[in-house]
């Protein structure tokens, strides 16, 4: 089987300028995601656990994002970027995005 690679003059970002995409999670992962799209011109929110028990928030807005709960910025987006550790992601997704999840939402998973 031969893979396809893809060059940037093959992609179109068209299809992305009118979306949100929610990151969660601003590990280091998390982190470069945002911030990639960012540099593309791409609309990018952060989602976090609670303020007081994250350093994610803060560490996101001094970057320069606007930083929420996982659910909010879920129910704020149209690509749902889920940037956690793999063992983190069951429960944070039956948790707080599965409930918050509209119809046409994107979602995807990093794994590390």
């Amino acid at each position: 089987m031969k893979n396809k690679v893809y060059r940037d003059q093959e992609v179109d970002m068209d299809i992305l300028q009118d979306k949100t995409i929610a990151i969660i999670g601003y590990g280091s992962q998390g982190k470069a995601q945002a911030q990639n799209f960012r540099d593309n011109d791409i609309s990018v929110i952060v989602g976090s656990g609670p303020r007081e028990h994250h350093t994610s928030w803060e560490r996101a807005e001094k970057d320069g994002f606007e930083a929420m709960l996982i659910s909010e910025a879920v129910e704020k987006a149209d690509i749902i970027h889920v940037c956690l550790p793999d063992p983190a992601q069951p429960d944070v997704f039956r948790k707080q995005i599965h409930a918050n999840l509209s119809e046409g939402d994107t979602l995807s998973f990093v794994h590390g």
